[in-house]
């Protein structure tokens, strides 16, 4: 009796696993077909749910990987799913250590949650151990990852607000960077358009979106608030920062896009500018290929600051993250995101094989970002925004009052102020703040930005 009751309970069992084996080959073909790609992963993660012990090494390191795959998709507006994608591509490589794609994939998934030490590591290994099996651009997210560790570590404002330089009485009529607080009304319709155009433009070669001011009617909550808030707010500041020429100008348009980032990951210095047009003028970069205004709109409390660089005076400002804030500055400035080191781990090697990389407790940072520009941008870097993109157009039904921060209000004065002032490691222990530097052989000579037929290399 005993035998019988144990061969019927391997029966059952093995009938289980080919089932399961079944279901995770069906979730990963459904992943294969982009079309499927969300059915697939709930198939995936339903199979996984439900296996305690896996056998088919083959089959398993596959699914595993195609899991983390989708779920690196998934995580484009979910800090959660990044994580688990990363534990997920961990699990591939401890069923087969020479998955090379699963490597590549764990360290940008590592860098993707701001592990940025930890994710070059598996990244350099990955095209160290099957060079051929990765393109340029492989080599180009190396490149940029390295640039990113190269970032000195910014903290949390509440950290050191009351050590910060006081800005200067008239700083509202020199100040190169202008901030607004509570400048829409509804700032959570903005978010929700927000993460639609971040999983929009990750499916597509597209970097940015088009929409042209003027005659267009507003149909979402971001073309509305650009119009009806945001417009008057640039159109001002660049009269008063502007060139004589600049002023009798009119904006044609602006460039949209966003970034949903983990706090710990950062932006290296850079400028904005039209990719397309500098591909294709010998990859030197005019006047011409610049905005006329560059700004950010902050969709949450989280992260470090936003640096500006006014090479011209050789002065730096910086701007931290608050939920709903409007920071404007000239397109013609150096710019980037410091990282905030909210885990000791991030700095370091790989941990053990067995340990899971764990969820960080913070939220993400994110951000709207929206270039004004006197000309279109080249296509087909920044395409036009779709019609049919936020699904319904009643988003942008309500009316999205404007408000301006006090130029003498506490909290503008703290969030304009040079940032040369913190590399003092006696004051705040092993913390070292970022110093922003103006080596001459960065920026482009003030000169270069009096005629649009100079030119210069980036």
């Amino acid at each position: 009796m005993f035998v019988l009751i144990l061969m019927l309970f391997i029966a059952g069992r093995n009938g289980d696993e080919e089932e399961e084996r079944k279901l995770l080959a069906k979730g990963v073909q459904s992943i294969q077909n982009n079309e499927e790609r969300e059915e697939g992963l709930a198939i995936l993660l339903r199979a996984w749910s439900k296996r305690s012990k896996r056998h088919d090494t083959t089959i398993d390191t596959e699914a595993l990987f195609w899991t983390g795959w989708a779920l690196r998709r998934h995580g484009l507006t979910d800090e959660l799913s990044r994580v688990r994608a990363a534990n997920f591509m961990k699990r591939a490589l401890l069923q087969t250590p020479t998955h090379g794609v699963a490597r590549f994939y764990y360290g940008d998934s590592l860098i993707d949650i701001g592990q940025i030490h930890r994710g070059i590591y598996e990244i350099r290994r990955a095209l160290k151990d099957e060079p051929d099996n990765f393109d340029a651009s492989a080599k180009s997210k190396l490149l940029r990852a390295e640039a990113l560790a190269r970032l000195r570590i910014s903290r949390e404002e509440s950290f050191y607000q009351n050590d910060l330089m006081p800005a200067s009485s008239n700083l509202h009529s020199k100040a190169f960077i202008h901030l607004w607080d509570a400048v829409v009304g509804d700032p959570a319709a903005l978010r929700s358009n927000t993460f639609k155009i971040i999983e929009y433009l990750a499916e597509r070669r597209e970097t940015s979106l088009w929409f042209p001011l003027g005659n267009r009617t507003p149909a979402t909550a971001i073309e509305y608030a650009v119009v009806t808030s945001l417009q008057p707010l640039v159109e001002s500041f660049l009269s008063n920062v502007s060139s004589s020429l600049k002023k009798r100008r009119s904006l044609l348009g602006v460039e949209i896009w966003a970034r949903h980032q983990h706090v710990d990951k950062g932006v290296v210095s850079h400028y904005d500018f039209d990719i397309s047009a500098q591909r294709h003028s010998a990859n030197s970069v005019t006047a011409d290929h610049l905005p006329a205004a560059s700004s950010i709109l902050f969709l949450s409390d989280y992260g470090g600051a936003t640096f500006v660089l006014d090479h011209e005076n050789n002065n730096s400002a910086f701007v931290f993250p608050r939920y709903n804030r409007f920071a404007i500055f000239e397109g013609t400035r150096l710019h980037g995101v410091l990282p905030v080191n909210i885990d000791s781990s991030c700095s370091s090697f790989p941990d053990n094989d067995d340990d899971e990389v764990k969820y960080p407790q913070t939220g993400a940072r994110i951000t709207l970002l929206i270039n004004w520009w006197y000309h279109r941008p080249t296509l087909p870097q920044c395409a036009s925004m779709p019609t049919n993109l936020f699904g319904y157009a009643h988003m942008a039904a309500t009316s999205i009052p404007v408000k301006r921060v006090a130029n003498d209000d506490p909290q503008r004065r703290r969030c304009i102020s040079q940032l040369n002032l913190f590399d003092d490691d006696s004051n705040f222990g092993h913390d070292t703040f970022y110093h922003v530097p103006c080596p001459e052989d960065q920026f482009y000579h003030p000169a270069f930005f009096s005629s649009s037929s100079s030119v210069a290399t980036i």
